[in-house]
């Protein structure tokens, strides 16, 4: 993705479904949940180990988010590993809901299974970038 495509996506956005959101201030998912708050954009965490996230509802599955919200990013803070499984959450909404979210995993949980899951569905996939970072870089703060 070019730096103007990039930069028309993240000025665009209003809506993120941070996966893996924790409630704990000293992960890197709640700090950059709060970060995109500062921004003026919606969160929406999706954790099935907590209820509320900054003050949020944490929701089990993006299936569970109400259907007036319609998520442009999909923000993954989860073990590579285990990233799959969001990444197929994320497909299930996407057709579900006739809707095409960024598929975005956070540095450290990026996986080549992800990102052709997130492909073969068509849709854009960012690996390994630190959305927080992207907006700094980009002067979109």
């Amino acid at each position: 993705m070019t730096d103007q495509e990039l930069t028309e996506l993240l000025s665009e956005t209003r809506e993120i479904a941070v996966i893996g959101a924790s409630p704990d201030t000293s992960r890197s998912s709640n700090s950059i949940a709060r970060r995109l708050l500062n921004l003026g954009r919606n969160i929406h965490p999706v954790n099935p180990n907590y209820k509320m996230v900054l003050e949020r509802p944490s929701l089990p599955t993006m299936q569970d988010l109400s259907h007036e919200i319609k998520v442009d990013i999909a923000l993954i803070f989860r073990n590579p590993d285990d990233a799959p499984e969001s990444v197929k959450d994320i497909i299930t909404y996407s057709q579900d809901r006739g809707l095409k979210p960024v598929v975005w995993t956070q540095p450290g949980a990026h996986s080549e299974v992800s990102q052709n899951m997130a492909e073969a569905a068509s849709l854009t996939y960012i690996g390994n970038q630190c959305i927080a970072v992207e907006y700094a870089r980009l002067q979109l703060t």
